[in-house]
């Protein structure tokens, strides 16, 4: 063979030009199906169905994986085979889907809270509002009193919440198979999206809202100014309790007109423009009982803002399952918080939030008094309703942990303030290693509550149960506790140690007589301690004709 020229180093060389190009087969080809069994699909219906399920051309983009100028390219042996494209861009089909589901949940919240479209993660809000000012006699050319103006201004920031789809990309050879688990995995996504919005909004209400209590202590005048009488601040809170333990808590489970004693008390606020209303809102928790009996059903709409429209008109959304008490005009309407599928959707689990919250109740038993003549003192077994022994001559604390639901009451149409949503963005990306396509959800959440003075929180007034240990007892008292329960002589004692005001809880003395007296709880468990009334502790939607309210200190 010739020596090669200096300018060519391949001349000499031969090349074998006979050698065949084969196909892959890939199953995205215009010849070659995928397999006998699997319908082979072309380029331009793999696009379409692409399009189809994520977003239309222009916001989807489909890439080839290999390359167009070599011949043949010879890898590893693998398993499997997967789909030589790479799908990448923005879902716009889907971020329409996930926008449609977070602006259009049928939950209650939305008879209360506007729900608007966002551009920024960043929300002001500004409220002004008088303060002072009086008609007073006035002689000529005097001063009389001015009014001011006071500004407050509250910042909201939204929160980045997301939830992702993996899906393999094998499965867009089989459209209907990859359509049926991208609608299932996308509705669950959705789920817990909208799940998370409401619970948002329901924590602002909780945290910004107004206690009823405080709502009925400033419109009644004989607590306008409680630094007048004896004991200052305990004077305070075992008025503000005595409200709270006979009208509020657990008023679902304890009163024989639960619904209609809380629209009452909330009436009593009238210092304030909720408590005055003709079509205020109630909202209450789930297993109401007897709800049809002094209601009818109707239906309300809410708006959401910031969608633009081509008529220029706001979009309303139904709301059903609405119900409407007759005297007041009250519309009623039932929360029903959203399970936590972790272990599947056939076996959903309750999640803590919204309407639910964990709260102690201390109460003391004074087994001081006829040490000598009694026999035993005993107080209700809050497991099975049974009587448990105490120890005589002791004053006993014993705190039990409830788990509770709480109601809200509010103006109609979103005065009180807004649920707020950032349009979601979607990606899409694929992994060849994996031969997985994920898609991203993002979207802005938050709750800004603008009128804290629209909306009522009625704290704690259905049982759901309760929690750890109800039985334990201790004897924690410090001595100025247990001196001030000396004096109370079995009434409520105010505890300025985090316990707030604690009542004297149900107890049976049963002399060595043969005697029995009953001593009964007259704070917040009220006649529910008792062996009739453990099971509605226990969060049971029971009927019966006891314990009785009317004859029980309910």
């Amino acid at each position: 063979m010739a020596a090669a020229p200096a300018g060519n180093p391949m001349s000499g060389h031969m090349i074998n030009t006979g050698v065949a190009v084969k196909d892959s087969h890939t199953g995205v080809s215009g010849v070659i199906p995928y397999g006998s069994k699997r319908p082979g699909m072309t380029d331009g219906q793999f696009t379409k169905t692409v399009q189809d399920l994520l977003g239309p051309e222009g916001h989807m983009r489909l890439m080839p994986m290999t390359s167009v100028n070599l011949d043949m390219k010879e890898g590893f042996g693998h398993s499997t085979t997967g789909i030589p494209y790479a799908i990448n861009g923005t879902a716009s089909v889907i971020s329409k889907k996930v926008a449609a589901g977070l602006l259009g949940t049928q939950d209650p919240i939305h008879a209360i809270l506007k729900t608007s479209v966002q551009r920024n993660a960043k929300v002001i809000i500004k409220r002004k509002y008088v303060v002072g000012g009086a008609a007073t006699i006035t002689p000529e050319r005097a001063p009389a009193r001015t009014v001011g103006i006071k500004e407050d201004v509250r910042e909201v920031e939204l929160t980045r919440y997301g939830a992702d789809i993996e899906m393999n990309l094998n499965l867009f050879l089989r459209p209907a198979d990859a359509r049926e688990e991208l609608d299932l995995k996308l509705g669950a996504q959705k789920m817990h999206l909208e799940a998370k919005l409401i619970e948002l909004g329901y924590e602002a209400i909780m945290d910004h809202g107004t206690n009823i209590v405080d709502g009925i202590m400033r419109s009644n005048p004989a607590y306008r100014n409680m630094t007048e009488f004896a004991g200052g601040r305990e004077t305070v809170a075992l008025a503000a309790d005595r409200i709270y333990s006979q009208q509020i808590f657990g008023a679902l489970a304890k009163h024989a007109y639960p619904v209609p004693n809380l629209l009452a008390a909330t009436r009593y606020a009238s210092a304030y423009t909720i408590g005055s209303l003709k079509n205020a809102v109630m909202i209450l928790p789930h297993g109401v009982s007897d709800l049809l009996k002094y209601t009818r059903q109707e239906s309300m709409v809410y708006n959401i803002n910031g969608v633009p429209t081509v008529d220029g008109k706001s979009v309303t959304m139904e709301l059903e399952n609405t119900f409407v008490e007759p005297v007041s005009g009250t519309r009623i309407l039932v929360h029903h918080g959203a399970p936590s599928l972790s272990a599947g959707s056939i076996n959903p689990s309750p999640k803590i939030g919204g309407l639910t919250d964990t709260v102690d109740v201390t109460m003391y038993y004074d087994t001081r008094n006829d040490a000598d003549t009694v026999e035993s003192f005993e107080a209700v077994d809050f497991k099975t309703g049974a009587w448990i022994k105490l120890t005589a001559g002791e004053i006993i604390c014993r705190t039990v942990k409830c788990m509770m639901s709480s109601a809200i009451i509010a103006s109609p149409n979103g005065e009180a303030g807004e649920l707020l949503v950032g349009y979601p963005m979607t990606g899409v990306s694929t992994s060849q290693a994996t031969e997985t396509l994920r898609i991203q959800l993002r979207t802005y959440l938050g709750c800004a509550i603008t009128n804290p003075e629209s909306v009522f929180v009625l704290p704690n007034v259905s049982f759901e149960g309760l929690v750890g240990e109800p039985n334990a007892v201790d004897l924690r008292f410090e001595e100025g506790a247990r001196t001030n329960i000396i004096k109370a002589a079995g009434g409520p004692v105010y505890i300025n140690k985090g316990m707030g005001v604690v009542h004297h809880g149900t107890m049976r003395k049963t002399y060595k007589d043969g005697r029995v007296v009953m001593l009964h709880n007259r704070g917040h468990f009220g006649c529910l301690d008792s062996p009739e009334g453990v099971p509605r502790m226990w969060g049971a939607r029971v009927f019966s004709s006891a314990p009785n309210p009317a004859k029980s200190g309910c």
